[in-house]
């Protein structure tokens, strides 16, 4: 079946984006504008997803620790892997 034939119909929802994809851009911004502890706050949201308001995969993974995301470098490091799986 081909994956997109759930679109079929006019009244069925359409995803244009994905939601972590959204919060990681903000991440990134933090990141950049050296927020540390926003950047942190959202690449950890994005890590520990367990449930998708659309068919996307999630992580359901453990956020981690303050001492792994405390530079600049290490938060896009970070936010460049989660965009690999997002």
């Amino acid at each position: 079946v081909y994956e997109l034939e759930r679109y079929s119909t006019p009244n069925e929802g359409f995803p244009v984006y994905l939601p972590d994809e959204m919060t990681l851009i903000k991440a990134e911004a933090h990141a950049r504008l050296n927020q540390i502890p926003q950047a942190r706050a959202l690449v950890n949201a994005v890590r520990t997803d367990a449930v998708a308001q659309v068919n996307e995969p999630v992580a359901g993974l453990a956020a981690l620790p303050d001492a792994a995301l405390d530079t600049q470098a290490e938060l896009l490091a970070e936010i460049a892997r989660q965009r690999r799986y997002e």
